[in-house]
C-alpha cells in the first residue's frame, strides 16, 4: 500500500516537471517572439531595383521590405508607424530585412512651423460654456476665434487637479466644464466650426501630483501614500537634503498645497504622468506644453553646484524618456504632436530636448517698466537657437500663485490704456526678434491675492473683461500679422509667400485707383487700346463695375444689378476680348478688380423695391430663389414675406445662409478663373433692420426714417465675408464700399459719419479688406473755404479711424466707382481752378488717390445728360498731363505712399503743408487753394541750412536759408511738391 502511494507521487512529480519544462518552452517562446517585435518611425521609399518595390527606411536609418504592405500605404514618402515581426522568406529583392506587418499608422504630415505667424493663449476652451451665468457661450467662443483668427489656440486645456471623465450636468466641476468629456466634445465642434485652426494645444504640469491622483487612461486611483513615493528625494542620490525639507520648500514656489513635486524618474509617475498627456491627445489635441519640464534637474543642479551631477543626468534622460514616449504615442495614433516646454534647458551644457516650440516669458521688471530687456532676450534666443535652430520661438506672459508674476503684475499694476501699450511695445519687440507673442486672450491665473478681477469675479485674466479691454487691441495686432506693413524690405512679413509689391497690401498702395462710371459700359477692345496710356498716368489698378449681364433699366446707374451670373454682359465683348484685356493689363503691370454685385442683385420682377429691368424678368438671386424654394436666399419676415433691402436695392438676400455663401463662392471662382486680382465688396454694411430701429443714408442724407420692413434678428455680413476671404489667393485685393458695417442704423446724433470729417463709425470691414473708400471728396469743401488750418487738417488725417494698417481711398469728385456724378462735380472736373491742387492733395496724403475715367477722359453723353457748361472730352489731355505729372512723383516716392504725415505750416497765408516721411526720405508738400498769390512760414527746423527743396511739380529749386521760419510763395490755385537734398 505503501509502495502504491510512492509510486503515485513519483508520477505526480514526473508530470508536475513535464509540465513546467513545457510552461518554460512556451514563455521562452513567447518572449522570443516578444523580442523580435519591431516597432519603429519611418518613411515609406519606392526601390528602383529588381522591377520596383516599396520598403521602408526608419529614421535610425535601418531597411525594412514589408511582405504585406497594404495598397494605400504604397505611396513613396509616406510617414508611417509600424509595428512588424521578422519574416523568413526568399525574395528577389536584395534589399533590407524582409518583415510582416502587423500594424501600420500614417503620421500625419509636420507642417511647415514658419506659416505660423499668429498665437493666441485661451485656456481653457470650456470655461464659461457650461455655465448657467453664459458669461461666455460656445458661440461666442467661436466669434472670438474668428476675429482673432489665430493658427494656434495655446493651453486650450490645463491639468492641475485630477480631472474626472464625466459628470452630471448639475454638478459644480460640469458647470465649471472642467471634464474630458467636455473637452472632447468642444474642440471636436472647433474643429468642425474653425477647420482653418491647425494647431489646438493643450497643457500639463510636470511640477506637480496631488496628494490623491487618477489615471485617465485605466482609471486607477494613487493614495497618498502612493502619491507620495513618487515625489522627489534628493536622498536617492546620496544628496544631503531631505525629501521633507525640499517637498516643503517647493509646495511654496509653486507645486502648491495638496501636493508634491513628483520625481520624473520614478516609474510609477512616468505611466502617470504619460496618461495626463494620452488622455488630451485622444481629445483632439495635436500639441502639448509640457510645464516646468526641467524644474527638477535644475533643482538639483542647484542643491548640488553640479550640472553634471548623476541626478541632474538621470532626470535629463527621464525627460527625453518622456517627450519619446507622447510622440510614440502619437505615432500610433498617425498623429505628430508638437511638444514645447519652457527655454531653460539651456542651462545644461549641450542638452538638446526634442521640442517643436520653446516658450520665453517678460520678466516681471519688464513688464512693470513697460520695456523689454533687449540683450536679455537676445542672449535667451542665441542658445535657443545654439541648441534647437527648428524651433519655433513663443513668448507668454506667464503666471503662478501669486500677484507677483508677468501676468499678474500686467493685469493688477497696469492701467488698462498701459496694459495696451505693453501688447503694442511686445508685439513689435518680438516680430522683429522672429518670435510669436502669444496674445493674452483668455486665461492665466492672475494671483490669490489679485484684487482686480475679470467681470468682477474672476481671477483668470480675460481680454473682454470690462476690468481690462486689450481685446481690440490684440485683434488689430493680429490682423497687422496678416498684413504686408513693410513694402520695401524684400521680406515676406506676412508669411503668403509674397514679398514688397508682389502683396497685395502693398500694391494697393502703389498707384492710382482708375474706377469706372455708370453712363457707358466701356468695352474690353476699349480698354485694350489705353491700357498703355494709364500705365503712363501712373495707374496701377482698374476697378471695374460686375461683368454679368446686368438689369435693362434705362437707368443707367442701375448697372450694377446683375441679371444673370451665367452670362457675361455682351454690351463690353465676348469671353476672348475679357481674356485678353485682363492678360494686356497684367502685361503692363495694371491690375484690375471687379464686383460680385451680392446685395443688389435680387430685385423683383416688379417695380416695388425700387429696381425693376424692362424684361420685367427680376434679378439673379430672385429668380434663383424663386426656382429653388427649398434654398434659403431671401429674408423673410415673420409673415412669410421677402423683405426689401433697406437702401432700396430690390430684395434682401441673407448673407448668414449657407446657400448665399455656397453661391457666391462659386461666382467667386469664376472671377478668378476669369484673371480678376481681387473684388470690390458692394453695399458692405448691414441693410436690414428691427423693429423700433431707425435707418438714415449719412453723410448724402441727415434724414432718419423708420425701419421700412423690421425683421427679428440681425443678418451680419462678416461670416459671408470670411467665408469668401478663404478662396482669396495670395496677391488678390478686396476693396471694401464702406469700412463700417454699422453705419445704416448708428443714430444721426452718434453716427461720425453724419457730419465733418465724415469718419466711418466702425472699421470692422478693415479685417479682409486691404482698402475701403472714405468721404473725402467731401472733406475738400470745407478746405476750399478756409474751415480748417493746415494742422487741424494733418490731425483729423491722423484721427481717421483704420485698423489693421489698412488704407483708404481719395477721391477729388466722389468716393469711389459706387458713387453717381452729379452736374456739381462734372463742373468741377472740367472749369473749376481748383480741381489741380485738389488732385495734389489726394495723391500725397496717406491713402491711395481715386480717379474716374471721366476725369480722364470726359464723357460727351454725361455732359449732355446733367447740361454742363464746356466740354469733358476736349479738357481731358489737360487733365491727364496732370494726373500723370502728379502721379509720376507719387510712384517713385516711399514717403508719399508709406510714409507718416506731420503739420510744417507756421504761419502767414492758410495753405495746407505737410511733411511726409518714410524712414530717410522726406517731401514736403505746400498746397493753395486761394484765389490769390500766398506767402507761407513753415516750420522745417528738422532740415539744416543750406538744404535744397527740389519743386519737382513746377522744376523749381529753393535753398533753405532758415529752416524754422523758411518763407515760401505760391501762385493762386497751385501747388508744390518739395523733395529734399542738401546741398554739397
Amino acid at each position: 500500500m505503501n509502495f502504491k502511494v510512492n509510486k503515485n507521487k513519483n508520477r505526480f512529480q514526473i508530470i508536475i516537471r513535464i509540465l513546467g519544462i513545457f510552461l518554460f518552452f512556451i514563455f521562452l517562446i513567447g518572449w522570443k517572439s516578444q523580442e523580435k517585435t519591431i516597432i519603429e518611425i519611418g518613411t515609406i521609399k519606392y526601390i528602383w531595383l529588381e522591377g520596383g518595390f516599396y520598403g521602408i527606411i526608419t529614421d535610425k536609418g535601418e531597411k525594412y521590405l514589408p511582405v504585406n504592405l497594404p495598397e494605400e500605404f504604397k505611396k513613396d514618402g509616406l510617414k508611417v508607424w509600424f509595428k512588424a515581426r521578422p519574416k523568413k522568406i526568399v525574395t528577389i529583392q536584395m534589399w533590407g530585412k524582409s518583415v510582416e506587418i502587423l500594424e501600420i499608422k500614417l503620421i500625419e504630415k509636420i507642417q511647415n512651423l514658419s506659416q505660423i505667424k499668429v498665437a493666441i493663449l485661451y485656456e481653457r476652451i470650456t470655461d464659461g460654456i457650461y455655465h448657467l451665468s453664459k458669461i461666455r457661450t460656445y458661440e461666442d467662443l467661436v466669434r472670438i476665434l474668428k476675429k482673432t483668427n489665430p493658427d494656434l489656440v495655446f493651453r486650450i486645456w490645463w491639468r492641475w487637479t485630477p480631472i474626472p471623465e464625466s459628470l452630471p450636468s448639475n454638478t459644480p466641476i460640469y458647470q465649471a466644464g472642467h471634464t474630458y468629456q467636455q473637452l472632447e466634445e468642444t474642440l471636436r465642434k472647433l474643429k468642425k466650426d474653425l477647420p482653418e485652426i491647425k494647431y489646438w494645444f493643450g497643457a500639463i504640469p510636470t511640477q506637480r501630483i496631488n496628494f490623491k491622483e487618477r489615471n485617465p487612461i485605466t482609471g486607477k486611483i494613487y493614495s497618498q501614500r502612493e502619491t507620495w513615493q513618487m515625489a522627489l528625494d534628493p536622498q536617492k542620490w546620496g544628496i544631503n537634503f531631505s525629501k521633507e525639507r525640499f517637498q516643503r520648500l517647493v509646495q511654496k514656489r509653486g507645486t502648491g498645497r495638496y501636493g508634491y513635486f513628483p520625481d520624473v524618474t520614478n516609474r510609477e509617475f512616468q505611466k502617470l504622468y504619460l496618461s495626463w498627456a494620452k488622455r488630451q491627445i485622444d481629445a483632439g489635441v495635436n500639441g502639448l506644453f509640457l510645464d516646468m519640464l526641467f524644474a527638477q534637474p535644475r533643482f538639483l543642479a542647484k542643491i548640488t553646484k553640479n550640472f553634471k551631477h548623476k541626478a541632474v543626468k538621470e532626470s535629463l534622460k527621464a525627460i527625453d524618456y518622456l517627450i519619446k514616449e507622447i510622440r510614440m504615442y502619437g505615432y500610433k495614433k498617425g498623429k505628430y504632436i508638437y511638444l514645447c516646454s519652457f527655454g531653460t534647458f539651456t542651462d545644461f551644457p549641450d542638452y538638446k530636448p526634442d521640442l517643436d516650440f520653446v516658450v520665453i516669458t517678460p520678466t516681471v521688471e519688464e513688464i512693470r517698466d513697460l520695456t523689454l530687456n533687449e540683450k536679455r532676450w537676445d542672449k535667451i534666443v542665441s542658445k535657443i537657437k545654439e541648441r534647437l535652430p527648428k524651433a519655433k520661438i513663443l513668448a507668454m506672459i506667464d503666471w503662478g500663485g501669486t500677484t507677483n508674476t508677468p501676468l499678474g503684475v500686467f493685469s493688477q499694476e497696469l492701467s488698462k490704456e498701459e496694459q495696451r501699450e505693453f501688447l503694442k511695445i511686445a508685439d513689435e519687440f518680438f516680430s522683429k526678434k522672429g518670435i510669436i507673442f502669444v496674445y493674452p486672450v483668455h486665461g492665466g491665473f492672475m494671483g490669490q491675492d489679485a484684487k482686480i478681477l475679470s467681470f468682477g469675479k474672476l481671477k483668470t485674466y480675460d481680454s473682454l473683461a470690462p476690468e481690462f479691454q486689450t481685446y481690440e487691441t490684440i485683434k488689430e495686432l493680429i490682423q497687422s500679422k496678416r498684413t504686408e506693413l513693410i513694402c520695401t524690405d524684400r521680406i515676406d512679413n506676412d508669411g503668403d509667400g509674397l514679398i514688397d509689391n508682389e502683396d497685395g497690401d502693398c500694391w494697393i498702395k502703389d498707384g492710382a485707383i482708375l474706377g469706372e462710371e455708370y453712363y457707358v459700359a466701356t468695352k474690353y477692345s476699349d480698354y485694350i487700346k489705353i491700357i498703355p496710356e494709364l500705365k503712363n498716368i501712373g495707374i496701377k489698378t482698374i476697378e471695374m463695375f460686375p461683368i454679368w449681364e446686368h438689369c435693362n433699366s434705362p437707368d443707367p446707374t442701375k448697372r450694377w444689378a446683375v441679371r444673370d451670373f451665367s452670362k457675361l454682359d455682351p454690351q463690353r465683348g465676348r469671353e476672348e476680348e475679357l481674356r485678353l484685356f485682363l492678360k494686356t493689363a497684367h502685361k503692363y503691370n495694371i491690375k484690375v478688380i471687379t464686383m460680385l454685385s451680392e446685395w443688389a442683385s435680387a430685385f423683383p420682377s416688379t417695380p416695388e423695391c425700387a429696381y425693376f429691368d424692362s424684361t420685367g424678368d427680376g434679378g439673379a438671386l430672385y429668380r434663383y430663389q424663386i426656382e429653388n424654394p427649398d434654398k434659403n436666399i431671401l429674408i423673410k419676415d415673420k409673415s412669410g414675406n421677402f423683405i426689401c433691402h433697406c437702401c432700396g436695392y430690390g430684395y434682401a438676400p441673407d448673407p448668414t445662409s449657407q446657400d448665399v455663401i455656397d453661391f457666391f463662392l462659386e461666382q467667386y471662382k469664376k472671377i478668378q478663373d476669369y484673371g480678376f486680382d481681387g473684388l470690390r465688396l458692394d453695399a458692405s454694411a448691414e441693410f436690414t433692420c428691427r423693429k423700433g430701429e431707425e435707418i438714415n443714408t449719412c453723410p448724402y442724407n441727415l434724414k432718419e426714417k423708420p425701419c421700412p420692413e423690421p425683421v427679428e434678428k440681425d443678418y451680419p455680413l462678416q461670416d459671408y465675408y470670411r467665408a469668401l476671404s478663404k478662396l482669396k489667393k495670395p496677391g488678390e485685393v478686396w476693396h471694401a464700399e464702406s469700412a463700417s458695417v454699422k453705419r445704416v442704423k448708428i443714430p444721426v446724433e452718434k453716427n461720425s459719419l453724419c457730419r465733418f470729417p465724415f469718419y466711418y463709425p466702425d472699421t470692422t470691414n478693415d479685417e479682409y479688406a486691404e482698402i475701403s473708400s472714405s468721404h473725402f471728396n467731401m472733406i475738400l469743401p470745407y478746405l476750399f473755404r478756409g474751415k480748417i488750418n493746415s494742422a487741424n487738417f494733418v490731425k483729423l488725417l491722423k484721427k481717421e479711424p483704420i485698423a489693421y494698417n489698412r488704407a483708404r481711398l481719395r477721391g477729388v469728385i466722389k468716393k469711389d466707382i459706387g458713387e453717381v456724378l452729379t452736374k456739381e462735380s462734372m463742373n468741377f472736373v472740367v472749369n473749376a481752378p481748383r480741381y489741380y491742387p485738389s488732385v495734389v492733395l489726394v495723391s500725397t496724403i496717406p491713402g491711395v488717390p481715386y480717379v474716374g475715367l471721366y476725369e480722364l477722359f470726359g464723357s460727351r453723353i454725361a455732359d449732355k445728360l446733367h447740361g454742363i457748361f464746356g466740354d469733358s472730352v476736349a479738357t481731358a489731355p489737360k487733365r491727364r498731363a496732370f494726373w500723370k505729372k502728379v502721379l509720376n512723383i507719387r510712384n517713385r516716392s516711399n514717403a508719399l505712399k508709406y510714409g507718416t504725415i506731420e503739420n510744417v505750416w507756421k504761419s502767414g497765408d492758410n495753405t495746407y503743408t505737410y511733411l511726409r516721411k518714410y524712414k530717410d526720405e522726406k517731401v514736403v508738400v505746400v498746397i493753395n487753394f486761394l484765389n490769390k498769390r500766398v506767402v507761407s512760414t513753415l516750420n522745417l527746423s528738422f532740415l539744416t541750412k543750406g538744404t535744397v527743396l527740389y519743386d519737382e511739380l513746377n522744376n523749381e529749386k529753393f535753398i533753405v536759408d532758415d529752416p524754422s521760419n523758411f518763407k515760401i510763395s505760391l501762385p493762386a490755385y497751385s501747388s508744390r511738391i518739395l523733395i529734399l537734398k542738401t546741398t554739397r
